[in-house]
């Protein structure tokens, strides 16, 4: 159930699966995005043999005051999908994905902001970002590859730190 305002705990998966098909109806009034604030912790955490599958529909989505805006590991799977805009923000990655995990996300704007990377994938995990318009950025760069990770980014990408200086991409392994 979505309350009125909008606004959504942290979202913790170990196993199983997590939906919110873009039929649901949330009612929110007009202009209110669906809100997921971490309150410092991990916004959407999913780990081993977990999928989060959100189909917002034309809803946005905002992951605010999170430590990370999604963390996925093990054998996780994270999809969000919205034909309206999704922004994240967090103090440490904004999108971590590790060991086998896969995130992928739809949106019509996307931005990710976050205070080392904005968007980090290690092991041979999978990140797909499909925005026709895309920010992504962190105050260590903003993407970040370890092993034989991937990170397919969006095909119009603006990437600027807050701080506004650029910093080179970091790739150890991978593409």
């Amino acid at each position: 159930v979505v309350p009125p305002n909008g606004m959504l705990s942290p979202l913790r998966c170990t196993e199983g699966t997590v939906s919110l098909p873009a039929q649901l109806p949330v009612q929110l009034p007009v202009g209110v995005p669906l809100v997921i604030n971490g309150g410092g912790q991990d916004c959407l955490r999913a780990e081993g043999q977990c999928s989060i599958a959100l189909n917002l529909g034309d809803r946005n989505l905002t992951l605010t005051n999170c430590e990370r805006c999604i963390q996925a590991g093990g054998n996780a799977d994270v999809s969000l999908t919205t034909t309206g805009t999704l922004s994240c923000t967090a103090s440490e990655d904004g999108i971590l994905a590790q060991g086998t995990a896969s995130v992928r996300l739809a949106a019509t704007s996307l931005t990710i902001m976050g205070g080392e990377h904005g968007v980090h994938a290690a092991g041979t995990a999978e990140v797909g970002l499909d925005a026709p318009t895309c920010t992504i950025s962190g105050d260590e760069g903003p993407e970040r590859i370890d092993g034989n990770a991937t990170i397919d980014s969006c095909t119009t990408q603006v990437v600027v730190p807050p701080n506004g200086m650029l910093s080179p991409l970091r790739c150890t392994e991978g593409t």
